[in-house]
């Protein structure tokens, strides 16, 4: 018998002179109480409360959890933070001898839209703002789609309001166009022109159409 299965464990309260013992007891695996013994977080095996008798050695075994856990942590941020770094795309301001981490800094700094830096920035080369301050990104834009920006300029041309918000034209999702019928039959014309009147408020021209209309009805 190893020495780490000879050490004295404690289940559910009931004392085991080993490993062995209690995995016998159990009748597993000694290997199953051992990873138990070390990896276990809340120090149960299936329900069973577990943990070594020498206090040294159980307390060395919940330090070692933590200390994996911290390492586990610490790579999966370096992670995230390298995966973030590959996705910005630094901005260096040739004027001021500066260099911002990302569009969205830069733009900030230069008072214009992300977005506005970020293209003008890949089609023009450059983005000039209105302190004369020259912008150029150090890596080049990803082509997600096949979409062509237009090279408009190294500075704004149009001063938005703050807060304007580009329109957006809604498009139909029919899965197929459907060809818009025109009836012009003449009572059908002068019933639509008569609501459209009402709809609007404008009483007396509807009156005019409905006229019409009630004399075509008495032919």
């Amino acid at each position: 018998m190893s020495k780490k299965q000879s050490q004295a464990v404690i289940l559910e309260g009931t004392r085991f002179d080993s490993i062995c013992a209690a995995a016998a007891y159990l009748k597993t695996d000694p290997s199953c109480i051992q990873w138990a013994l070390k990896n276990s977080k809340d120090r149960k095996y299936k329900g069973l409360t577990i943990k070594y008798e020498d206090a040294l050695l159980e307390q060395a075994a919940i330090d070692n959890l933590e200390n994996r856990k911290t390492e586990r942590t610490l790579k999966r941020k370096a992670k995230l933070h390298k995966k973030a770094d590959g996705k910005r795309c630094p901005v260096f301001c040739e004027t001021l001898n500066k260099t911002f981490k990302d569009i969205k800094s830069a733009a900030k700094f230069a008072k214009v839209s992300g977005y506005t830096l970020s293209t003008k920035t890949e089609t023009s080369g450059m983005f000039v703002d209105k302190a004369g301050n020259v912008y150029k990104r150090l890596k080049p834009m990803k082509q997600r789609t096949n979409k062509v920006y237009p090279n408009t300029g190294v500075e704004v041309k149009i001063e938005r309001p703050q807060g304007y918000t580009r329109a957006v034209t809604p498009k139909e999702t029919t899965s197929e166009s459907k060809p818009v019928m025109i009836d012009n039959n003449p009572v059908t014309v002068l019933q639509n022109n008569a609501i459209s009147h009402i709809k609007n408020g404008d009483y007396i021209s509807a009156e005019k159409f409905l006229t019409a209309l009630k004399v075509i009805s008495n032919k």
